[in-house]
């Protein structure tokens, strides 16, 4: 559990800690306020609508270290290593935690009753998967299969985070990594027949 920093950081870092463990319903004020060693005065402090405010706030720092990552897995290497990375990276959070720990971003997906976090949730989704789209188009991929392509691979991963958590078993994660490989095959080879028959999507 993060404890340390100054009060606003600890309750921003519990809070993710939290969420991605319990969800959103059952991280509540006494656990966000024990486990970050700060006061309820302080929580409401530093974020003054309570808690739903500070689950966003901790969504947002969940959706930038994603994009950060999705980034650096996209910056080398062909498509296939980027799926393989982001796969391996949703395993070693699963084994290292022995399956206590989920996706926060999916968590706060689901937060009924809070449609400030749902939207943030959303808005993290939304720049991930652009940001998968853009990197595939640069690989070659066509722009339309390109954004589809990377909404799936974003719903597929998290179902699978989901599965291999209530498992404990990591094998829906790997089902998922081989699946969207061979739809990416698919959609790359598609775009590159097109390219050589031009003639032929003028006609």
């Amino acid at each position: 559990m993060a404890t340390r920093g100054r009060p606003k950081q600890r309750l921003v870092n519990t809070a993710l800690t939290l969420v991605s463990q319990h969800g959103y319903a059952d991280a509540g004020l006494a656990e966000l306020t024990a486990h970050s060693r700060a006061s309820r005065n302080s929580l409401y402090q530093h974020f003054p609508e309570g808690k739903a405010e500070l689950i966003e706030t901790s969504t947002g720092l969940a959706g930038r270290r994603l994009s950060r990552y999705i980034d650096a897995a996209t910056s080398t290497g062909d498509p296939y290593a980027w799926i393989d990375r982001f796969i391996e990276l949703w395993k070693r959070v699963l084994v290292a935690s022995d399956y206590q720990t989920g996706c926060p971003v999916l968590a706060a997906a689901l937060a009924d009753g809070a449609p400030r976090v749902q939207s943030a949730a959303t808005a993290v989704y939304e720049e991930c998967q652009q940001k998968v789209a853009t990197a595939l188009v640069r690989s070659g991929a066509e722009e339309g299969a390109a954004g589809v392509f990377a909404s799936m691979l974003m719903s597929a991963v998290e179902g699978a985070v989901a599965r291999s958590r209530a498992a404990r078993d990591i094998s829906p994660l790997e089902d998922v990594r081989d699946s969207v490989r061979i739809l990416l095959d698919a959609i790359l080879r598609s775009t590159s027949e097109a390219a050589e028959q031009p003639g032929k999507a003028e006609g």
